[in-house]
């Protein structure tokens, strides 16, 4: 099954004499709530409840018709667990053979022969073309390819040679923060780079933004979404492929896209604003400390971390995120050519599967990245087979490249010792999942302070 939890802060920041000052627009903007709330808000229970069990219906249809099962077999099967596990005697194998889940249970040296009647011996191409990690790793007596040599081998097969006849590929991923960022980062900068990259190579006939973001930065996104719009301006087109989550900020850089896929569980939507502020003056009084001084304008010391928000500051970052949201909400009906009160409808920061943002005009077609590719060519008049793709990567600097060298060196060395530094997992997770929600605050980093985010992962 899925599930949607997470960690709610109010009580501790209390606790501690915190005040995190919040601000939001649309009725179902939730990502304040983990510094604001002890619980989940009937608002954002509503819009989870509708998408978790959107995406859960999705996984079942999925898995019954694969394993050929009844149409209610695996709410069955969760439900009544404890149940059918009695019956098949405590063994979890033998439930999931008798269900219909798996086809058989075999020890190693039974199954590697059944990959070996499958597949062949190790000592086809697939063995040859392994590096030293990946042959390590694997030890098999069957054909088999490593993850890293996967990768490789099926990014030469989907991208020949270039030719004169491209589509450009950017992968947007991360949260998105302003400036440049590293890799597993959206940043406004680096970003903007890419697709001003394409916009300069005449050869590159579309483009396709592979967009898998919670969102960030409300200022990042608009520089990012007008770089989108001048490269359309040179009358190319350009095709946005959402990956598990383009919410919020994520679907800010997509709307203007000529086209937009979606899978069908791809979370998206989220359209709304908010912003957050903390301060200490409760926790500076606990320990004997005061704060005083003077300014030259009313507004001076108004949003001043030690002492607290002041009226004025504080009507003045609501109507910030007040016309924010209006021009976000004012974009999605122009770029998507919808009416300003069908997106008002679809907006209020509520989150979509893809199937319902489909429905809702917020996306227009539902499918992978290949069928985004696919749709992009045909948009630029190319045929298929007559063009390449080609994958626009930020350019490595020279402190990068040595950094990555030491990491190759390093590697095998700190593997051959056995040396591995990390937390118990579970503590690792517990760590992980209590710290999230306060660690994306820490790192947005929107001049403004306003942000378009969605905290909608589901486990």
């Amino acid at each position: 099954g899925y599930s949607s939890y997470q960690p709610y802060y109010r009580e501790a920041l209390d606790k501690i004499y915190v005040d995190y000052n919040a601000w939001t627009v649309g009725d179902y903007k939730s990502f304040v709530e983990p510094a604001t709330r002890n619980d989940m808000s009937p608002e954002d229970r509503e819009a989870r409840a509708v998408y978790v069990n959107a995406m859960w219906d999705l996984y079942q249809q999925d898995v019954v018709a694969a394993r050929e099962l009844a149409g209610d077999s695996l709410q069955r099967y969760a439900d009544e667990f404890v149940e059918l596990l009695r019956g098949a005697g405590g063994d979890t194998a033998v439930l999931a053979v008798d269900y219909g889940l798996v086809d058989e249970t075999l020890p190693d040296d039974l199954f590697e022969a059944r990959m070996r009647e499958l597949v062949g011996s190790a000592d086809g191409l697939a063995a040859d073309i392994l590096d030293g990690n990946d042959a390590g790793q694997l030890g098999h007596g069957y054909s088999a390819i490593g993850h890293r040599d996967y990768v490789t081998a099926t990014r030469l097969e989907s991208f020949p040679s270039l030719g004169d006849r491209r589509v450009g590929l950017i992968v947007a991923s991360g949260t998105i923060l302003d400036g440049m960022q590293p890799p597993g980062a959206i940043g406004s900068e680096s970003l903007r780079q890419l697709i001003r990259r394409a916009r300069d190579d005449d050869e590159i006939r579309a483009l396709v933004i592979r967009v898998d973001s919670p969102g960030g930065s409300a200022f990042a996104s608009e520089v990012i979404r007008r770089e989108v719009e001048l490269f359309r301006q040179t009358d190319r087109s350009v095709v946005v492929s959402m990956g598990s989550v383009a919410a919020s900020g994520g679907y800010w850089i997509s709307m203007s896209a000529d086209e937009i896929w979606a899978s069908p569980s791809t979370l998206t939507g989220s359209i709304g604003v908010g912003a957050t502020f903390p301060t200490f003056q409760r926790s500076l009084a606990a320990l004997g400390i005061r704060i005083d001084g003077l300014g030259t304008t009313a507004l001076s010391g108004q949003m001043d971390p030690l002492q607290g928000v002041g009226e004025d500051i504080s009507a003045y970052v609501q109507l910030s995120i007040e016309d924010t949201y209006d021009d976000f909400v004012t974009k999605v009906a122009e770029f998507r050519e919808r009416d300003l009160a069908d997106v008002e409808a679809a907006a209020q920061g509520r989150v979509w599967t893809g199937v319902d943002a489909e429905a809702r005009g917020l996306v227009d077609r539902l499918g992978g990245l290949d069928r985004a590719i696919e749709s992009a060519a045909e948009l630029a008049g190319l045929a298929a087979g007559d063009y390449s793709v080609q994958r626009l990567e930020p350019e490595l600097g020279l402190a990068e490249i040595v950094a990555l060298q030491m990491l190759r060196v390093a590697a095998p060395v700190v593997g051959a010792l056995g040396i591995e530094i990390r937390l118990p997992e579970t503590f690792a997770r517990l760590l992980d999942t209590v710290a999230e929600p306060l660690a994306v605050f820490g790192q947005l980093n929107d001049p403004r302070g306003i942000y378009a985010y969605c905290f909608c992962a589901v486990q």
